[in-house]
């Protein structure tokens, strides 16, 4: 970064006068080295473990900004922010203030300057020389806190794992759809939400009765990986809150919203999949290439989690959302980080924690060491197994791929049955179109059984996009 504040101020110089209209870049550069020096000096910021790998890559990503679009939750919270500023200012020097009958305005009392306030501001921290300046300026103690919650809400949103608080419920810009039942389970309960100003559909994931320390610091490392999740085929986040009506309650604002996962595709019925699939036949070769290039979007995804070195470390079927797009495309979206880590080479895992079925052989094993981000290809190649079959089969194919390693005296783990797996996605896929065996034959490479022979995820990518 340093390097690039040096070319950006060479390039301001040019070969004459010094440009002070270029200075744009090295402005930019300064800002970035300022946000990730906040984030790595903050009082609450963890440098060590777990928490502290987040923490890097967090920084890493602050780094990067300079040439990429805000993301949507950086645009969640500036909105948020700005209007939660803009409502507080209004009070005190809009139509409202003088409603309140305030000294400024009358004979000999002036407000200071925007420049003078600004100047003083930004020159204290949002701390007690922060809560000073402002009274300085707001004598009344009621009439300052909005403006200070205000600002300090907007500088915690710059840092990572930020959670933003409403007063009442009323507060929310939220509606629930009440049409749709939620989704509960052991995680919380997945709610399909509105957004009010937009009218734009989320996802809702609400943690209840959090109320041990454990707990809320799981669910904060979940938060940590989400906002590392800026792809496409990931999902998004938008906004992490709580209520104060409902303290121990933590709830994710997700995007988009996306009904159906790829368990459900694969075990639809004929019917149910002509309705809500109508693209899809089996054994069909325009059915085949949607499924190939739902395959490569995936990849892509994993690959982009591996460059920041993130393990998901549970990824299945029912963790692949399918969104569906307005022109019929379909959109698959990998889900659910609670289990995802930044791996640390040495780092301790706990495999067990992943779905069964999909323990990857060295996770079954035991084996810390051996447990990489080699464990999400093996999952991923299990995925596009079952996504290879039901595009040659349907659900049947889905029903005896899962009986080959399910059935009586099974293991119900692929690792464990995975001759009888590869021989089963053989039979029912073999033999097939040229672009269907050259996934097949990445899949095998895949579904190795040593992690050190087994295909990265770059290798896979660059197979496939070569299909």
């Amino acid at each position: 970064m340093v390097t690039e504040i040096r070319a950006a101020i060479d390039h301001a110089k040019g070969n004459g006068p010094f440009q002070v209209n270029s200075l744009g870049p090295v402005k930019q550069h300064l800002i970035q080295v300022l946000d990730v020096l906040m984030v790595c000096t903050h009082e609450e910021t963890d440098l060590y473990g777990d928490d502290g790998a987040l923490n890097a890559a967090y920084a890493s990503m602050v780094a990067g900004k300079q040439h990429q679009c805000a993301s949507l939750q950086q645009t969640f919270k500036l909105q948020h922010s700005s209007n939660d500023i803009i409502r507080a200012l209004s009070a005190l020097f809009g139509p409202e203030a003088a409603a309140k009958n305030r000294s400024w305005g009358l004979p000999g009392v002036q407000p200071p300057s925007e420049a003078a306030i600004l100047a003083d501001i930004g020159h204290v921290n949002l701390g007690a020389g922060y809560t000073s300046t402002l009274s300085s300026y707001i004598p009344n103690s009621s009439d300052r806190l909005p403006l200070l919650h205000a600002f300090r809400d907007c500088y915690r949103s710059r840092l990572p794992r930020y959670v933003r608080s409403y007063h009442t419920f009323d507060e929310l810009p939220y509606d629930f759809d009440k049409s749709v039942a939620p989704a509960s389970g052991s995680f919380g309960t997945v709610r399909k939400v509105v957004y009010r100003h937009t009218g734009q559909q989320f996802a809702a994931k609400s943690f209840n009765h959090v109320i041990l320390p454990s707990d809320r610091k799981k669910i904060m490392r979940e938060l940590g990986c989400l906002e590392l999740c800026e792809h496409p085929n990931l999902i998004a986040l938008c906004e992490a809150y709580i209520v104060d009506e409902d303290p121990d309650t933590i709830t994710f604002i997700m995007s988009p919203w996306a009904p159906v996962t790829l368990l459900e595709f694969l075990l639809m019925t004929a019917g149910r999949q002509k309705n809500d699939f109508p693209w899809f036949k089996p054994n069909d070769e325009s059915s085949s290439k949607r499924i190939n290039d739902m395959i490569l979007q995936l990849t892509r995804a994993v690959d982009y989690l591996h460059s920041r070195s993130i393990k998901h470390k549970d990824i299945k079927p029912a963790n692949i959302l399918l969104h569906q797009l307005p022109d019929g495309r379909v959109r698959p979206i990998l889900t659910d980080v609670g289990e995802t880590k930044v791996y640390r080479l040495g780092g301790s895992t706990d495999p067990m924690r992943s779905t069964y079925e999909y323990l990857a052989p060295e996770q079954l094993a035991g084996e810390d060491a051996k447990s990489t981000l080699k464990a999400d290809i093996w999952q991923l190649g299990c995925c596009f197994a079952m996504m290879l079959v039901v595009a040659k089969m349907g659900r049947a194919g889905t029903v005896e791929l899962w009986e080959s390693f399910t059935g009586a005296n099974r293991s119900c783990n692929i690792a464990q049955e995975a001759d009888n797996f590869m021989a089963t996605v053989a039979r029912l896929c073999l033999p097939g179109s040229a672009a269907l065996e050259r996934i097949h034959a990445v899949v095998v490479c895949m579904l190795d059984l040593d992690p050190e022979t087994r295909l990265g995820i770059e290798d896979v990518r660059n197979e496939l996009e070569e299909n």
